[in-house]
């Protein structure tokens, strides 16, 4: 049997209403090479793991499952490299959530041939069209302007540094990077520890292919994002207090502080936009402004410049007028 060329990981949990859709995305997949789909049931409590065990036993070469007894989420497990990557035989990777799903049938195939003819690159990426939760197909997409097909270290940090540009369905790898990734990236930094405690997966990985080289984007839409679904990572942090909403922020705030101290500081400038993002984050969700004006004042402000400082410090003030002062800035500068 010829060996395996990719290995999706897939997340699930209680989506009964999208998971279908998802694994049938999958098994459609046209390629010149075997492939494989770890999919892994977060100890789902409706008909997730009957419809996985469904496809898994008309498709046994493909549909790979992994039946967690206890939820890993809630554990703090993170899931990726400590469930599904040790279960990887593939040369790549590719991710995909439970909620969303491929729309090209030739998507791995296009992904894999890029990356098989340019050693150099280290992550593919694509467009996705974001769609409703109830499948309805909506106009925005990430990225949504992005045409330049190369994508060197810096530009690569500006674009993931001042939005959430790439989403988690686009992702391929290769797999001796993810490794690399998961047992030595940790022992020389703090940003492989973080990602495990905050499980937000795709940003910390980003960070770090990022970091490795040149990344080729396709101005193609060869995936569709669901919105706000049921069991996703972004409905699972809007149900979170404002003070756990706060202590996240913080902590993107260390894996990026992390990351300028890696780089020796080369890449500086983007992290205080990478800074200045989160820290509109936490604003956001302190209920008590008089404390980031006060008691936190210089923890909170002191690693920005004066105007810096003054959009901060407008938006804690005026809301809704320093958003609009800060998404003025923040486009001006994705163009510089």
């Amino acid at each position: 049997m010829s060996e395996i060329g990719v290995s999706v990981l897939c997340l699930a949990y209680n989506q009964e209403k999208y998971i279908r859709q998802t694994l049938e995305s999958f098994v459609m997949q046209k390629t010149n090479f075997p492939f494989e789909v770890i999919v892994n049931d977060d100890a789902s409590t409706d008909r997730t793991p009957k419809i996985i065990k469904e496809f898994a036993d008309k498709y046994p070469n493909i549909i790979k499952p992994v039946y967690q007894k206890e939820n890993q989420y809630s554990k703090g497990v993170a899931i990726h490299s400590k469930c599904l990557f040790p279960k990887a035989t593939g040369k790549y990777l590719a991710f995909c959530e439970g909620d969303d799903f491929w729309t090209d049938e030739n998507k791995l195939q296009i992904q894999y041939d890029i990356m098989e003819k340019n050693p150099d690159y280290h992550l593919c990426l694509h467009k996705v069209r974001f769609i409703s939760e109830d499948g309805k197909e909506l106009k925005k997409t990430y990225p949504s302007h992005l045409k330049k097909k190369v994508i060197d270290t810096k530009k690569f940090l500006k674009l993931i540094f001042c939005s959430y540009t790439f989403q988690t369905s686009c992702y391929f790898l290769r797999k001796e990077d993810f490794k690399n990734f998961v047992e030595n990236f940790n022992e020389s930094l703090l940003l492989y520890q973080l990602y495990s405690k905050l499980m937000i997966g795709d940003e910390p990985i980003l960070l770090y292919f990022g970091l490795l080289g040149k990344t080729y984007y396709i101005n193609k839409i060869m995936s569709k994002y669901r919105t706000y679904s049921l069991g996703s990572w972004t409905s699972r942090m809007n149900s979170k207090p404002n003070d756990q909403k706060v202590k996240i922020f913080k902590d993107l705030i260390k894996i990026t502080e992390e990351i300028d101290k890696y780089t020796s500081y080369k890449y500086h400038k983007l992290c205080v936009v990478r800074f200045l993002r989160f820290s509109i984050e936490i604003a956001k969700y302190t209920l008590n402004k008089k404390d980031l004006l006060q008691k936190s004042r210089k923890e909170f402000f002191g690693r920005f410049n004066l105007f810096h400082k003054a959009i901060l410090f407008i938006y804690i003030l005026f809301p809704c007028f320093g958003e609009f002062i800060y998404n003025i800035y923040l486009n001006l500068y994705k163009k510089m």
